[in-house]
Order: C-alpha cells, then sequence, then structure tokens
C-alpha cells in the first residue's frame, strides 16, 4: 500500500480550505445579522413596553388596542391624524378631546355609528363626520375595536 502523493491529496485539501472558510464566512454573516437585528428592534420593544404600559394603565386590552389603531389608520387619520392630532380644518384633536374623555364606551360606540352632520350644534369644524368614519364595512367589534385605540390615544397624550 502506497501513500497518495501530494498531488493526489491537493484537490482534497482546497476543498477542505473552502467549507472551513464558507463556514467561518457563514458564521461572521449570521452573527453579525442576529446583532443588527437586535439593535433595529430594540426602538420597536421599546414601542411595544410602553404601548403594554399605557394599555394596562388604562384597562384596555392590547391586542383590540392594535385592531382599533389599524381600523382607524384606515378610516379615521385623513382627518383626525395617525396619533390623533386632528387635521387643520377638518377633524377634532382627540388625544385631547373632552368630548371622547366624558363619553362612556357605548356613547362612542353609537356617536361613531351615526356620525356628525354640520348642521349639528355641536360641530365645532363646519365638517361632518360621516357613520362609521365613511367606511360603511365597520361592524359593532370593529367600532368597539376603535373605541379602544381612542382610550389608548388618550391615555398616551396624557402620560408622563
Amino acid at each position: 500500500m502506497t501513500l497518495p502523493s501530494s498531488a493526489d491529496r491537493f484537490p482534497w485539501l482546497l476543498v477542505s480550505a473552502l467549507v472551513l472558510l464558507s463556514a467561518a464566512f457563514t458564521y461572521a454573516t449570521v452573527a453579525g445579522a442576529l446583532s443588527f437585528n437586535r439593535y433595529v428592534a430594540e426602538p420597536f420593544l421599546a414601542t411595544k413596553k410602553r404601548d403594554s404600559r399605557i394599555a394596562e394603565a388604562a384597562s384596555l386590552e392590547l391586542k383590540a388596542v392594535y385592531r382599533g389603531r389599524d381600523l382607524y389608520l384606515t378610516t379615521c387619520t385623513a382627518c383626525h391624524g395617525p396619533l390623533g392630532e386632528a387635521m387643520p380644518n377638518l377633524g377634532k384633536d382627540i388625544g385631547h378631546s373632552g368630548f371622547v374623555a366624558e363619553q362612556s364606551d357605548s356613547q362612542l360606540l353609537m356617536f361613531l355609528k351615526l356620525g356628525r352632520n354640520t348642521w349639528d350644534t355641536e360641530n365645532t369644524t363646519g365638517v361632518a363626520m360621516p357613520p362609521k368614519g365613511g367606511n360603511p364595512m365597520l361592524n359593532d367589534d370593529d367600532l368597539r375595536d376603535i373605541v379602544q385605540y381612542l382610550r389608548y390615544l388618550q391615555a398616551l397624550h396624557n402620560s408622563p
């Protein structure tokens, strides 16, 4: 039995070196990506913690708040802004609204269902709020979730 010559071993040494180099590169890439993901995720995790803290303090169900937020963003932001801050000459400021704060959840639900016409003496903008924000597809459960988000916005604007 003869030993293989160095010429016979060369391809296997090259393949072994390439496999080791590839493994090291993969490890470095994955470790870097994981580290970067943790760095990028920090603001989102902080927001999630803030949302949980505010929802708990206001006795809100966080999942309902998130569902309500999604519905609010697609239905209400044109007039009321993404954080309830009001768009100029359109909707009212929800985050600081005494009206929203004074209403029970069922009263707000009914208000959202019916809207507010321009001839209503309580209308201070001169702009009508259509029933269900103009989205007839919203059902009572959707409107309840939006009410949860309105309560969240109020708590957010009033939190330290």
